[in-house]
């Protein structure tokens, strides 16, 4: 399964949960049985399995909310989006990419080949379940404190998280998100041109949202737990955009005002 031709197209077909006949799938995509038997191989290496009902025809057996990047753009307050179906990692794509970035670049992936979190620890990733993103920005190098910005951060979603209504969140120093004393998500706080004035971050952010059938075997052996298995479902595109902003705004006031801006009332008392 070395560099699969990824059937997105396929995928968006079935992303509605129904059944869809052979026959329908081979006209709309042009294909043959055989690619359709090669495709359900592929998504079945990324943690989704493709029901295949005998007589009848293909489907997911749930709706899959893709990811959709002109939505994901239009609320933006600023930085260019790359949204790409499968990747090896996107904080690996974003620092292969430093020279050609502005600040505040965002990329997202639909299925990470390749993710990993602190101390090179692999981060499973299921195809279209969960929140795979990273986002580029430059500070002074002065100003940079990896353990601090993780932690502000992580705090920072945990609060967007509260809001959805997600509750016994707690944080494990200093960048991952709990739940119910699993792991939820992480960050990932990379550096490049360590020797310059100022640094090259990349931020990279991992939540399990909605995994499925092996993949969800894979998540609980390891540890950790999605928001659908607690009863929360989360519109990945607005989930994004919230993230997204909230991380500019903290970078932008981190640059400008340093760690203090960050310390709170109870924390200052």
């Amino acid at each position: 399964m070395n560099n699969p031709i990824i059937p997105i197209k396929f995928v968006q077909i079935l992303s509605d949960g129904k059944l869809h006949s052979r026959e329908e799938l081979i006209h709309n995509l042009g294909i043959g049985l055989i690619d359709i038997c090669n495709y359900i191989q592929i998504l079945k290496h990324m943690g989704i399995n493709i029901l295949t009902i005998r007589g009848q025809g293909y489907c997911l057996g749930f709706t899959m909310y893709l990811l959709d990047e002109n939505i994901i753009q239009e609320e933006m307050t600023g930085g260019r989006l790359s949204v790409i179906p499968v990747i090896d990692s996107t904080n690996q794509y974003l620092l292969n990419s430093i020279s050609k970035l502005k600040k505040g670049d965002v990329c997202i992936a639909e299925h990470q080949r390749m993710g990993h979190g602190r101390r090179s620890r692999p981060w499973f990733s299921s195809f279209g379940s969960n929140l795979y993103l990273s986002i580029y920005w430059r500070l002074k190098k002065n100003l940079v404190s990896r353990t601090y910005l993780s932690l502000i951060i992580s705090l920072a979603i945990s609060d967007i998280l509260q809001k959805k209504g997600v509750c016994n969140i707690k944080i494990k120093w200093p960048n991952d998100i709990y739940l119910n004393n699993r792991k939820l998500a992480g960050i990932l706080i990379e550096i490049k041109n360590q020797s310059s004035q100022f640094l090259d971050l990349v931020i990279g952010i991992g939540i399990n949202l909605n995994m499925h059938d092996q993949a969800q075997e894979i998540m609980r052996k390891h540890g950790g737990i999605d928001l659908q298995s607690v009863g929360i479902n989360v519109d990945r595109n607005i989930l994004s955009i919230l993230i997204i902003n909230t991380i500019r705004n903290i970078l932008t006031q981190f640059e400008q005002y340093g760690l203090c801006s960050f310390i709170r009332p109870e924390i200052k008392r």
